[in-house]
């Protein structure tokens, strides 16, 4: 009797803390929409396929490859192309010997840092951080640096 009130204990307790968590937020579509609601937790560490929008009491579940624009809370993120060096890696003895920039182009979300004339995106990918900086002509040119 013990050991089922306790696994019932422990079992009501992780639904309890196994929520989505939401904030208010919006997303532009590729219509140029925006739609506001309250969305469920993105990170740019684990940025999901779908999210899912609360408005007025009802879930929907929307891909991101629909979005063009992002806002979860207080934390923006915009989708954009850019160059990155994929061999980039967080294990020293997997990671390249060459000096030199291997440049790939790819179109993902990133995370805005700063904002202003000139503005600070970040994109992670297995855990390494790359750096992207924009000015007032819209292209992002990439932080480099490698030892």
């Amino acid at each position: 009797m013990n050991k089922i009130f306790t696994f019932l204990l422990i079992f009501l307790c992780t639904n309890l803390f196994a929520q989505n968590k939401f904030e208010l937020g919006y997303y532009i579509d590729q219509s140029g929409n925006k739609v506001e609601g309250e969305i469920s937790e993105i990170t740019l560490n684990s940025f999901p396929s779908n999210f899912i929008i609360r408005k007025k009491g009802k879930e929907e579940t929307v891909e991101t490859s629909t979005a063009t624009l992002i806002k979860y809370g207080s934390i923006v993120f915009e989708k954009k192309s850019f160059q990155y060096d994929p061999s980039t890696r967080m294990d020293i003895a997997n990671m390249s010997k060459q000096k030199e920039f291997r440049l790939v182009n790819k179109t993902a979300f990133v995370q805005l840092m700063v904002n202003g004339d000139t503005k600070l995106y970040k994109y992670t990918e297995n855990g390494v951080s790359t750096f992207f900086y924009e000015t007032e002509n819209k292209q992002l040119t990439t932080l480099k640096y490698k030892k």
